[in-house]
């Protein structure tokens, strides 16, 4: 259950960490004057729930990271969530979208309560993408 699977979340803040050991050995600094930027495809919000915080957990505050979620434009479920700070108590049907998209794995009306309670204060954003703009 990628909703509310503490064990899932946890799994997927690992690659995090495997994150950091590979920029490591590529000498890539990741720092306050270099912050480490990155962009997530997020549907319920279970993995890249689990790799923000992991990123925050592996590289800490001295060392920024900067995470932005990425969704469809009809079903931006935890874009819904952050915005309106209803976490899962609103999906997007409550706004009228269908939550059909192209990005089926993405395809979620209601955003995971573990990732918005987790990730609210760590996200950096989120935005939405047209499915058009996937196949480019």
């Amino acid at each position: 259950d990628d909703e509310s699977s503490r064990v899932l979340f946890l799994g997927y803040s690992a690659a995090a960490f495997e994150l950091r050991a590979q920029l490591a050995e590529l000498n890539v600094e990741v720092s306050p004057e270099r912050p480490l930027v990155v962009h997530i495809p997020c549907g319920v919000g279970g993995a890249p729930g689990g790799l923000c915080w992991g990123m925050h957990l592996a590289f800490g505050a001295a060392q920024p990271v900067r995470v932005f979620f990425a969704e469809p434009v009809a079903a931006p479920c935890v874009t819904l969530a952050l915005c309106t700070g209803k976490g899962a108590a609103v999906c997007v049907a409550d706004i009228g979208l269908d939550g059909k998209t192209e990005a089926d794995g993405l395809a979620v009306g209601r955003a995971s309560a573990l990732c918005f309670e987790t990730c609210a204060p760590l996200v950096e954003g989120s935005y939405t993408i047209e499915d058009c703009t996937l196949f480019e």
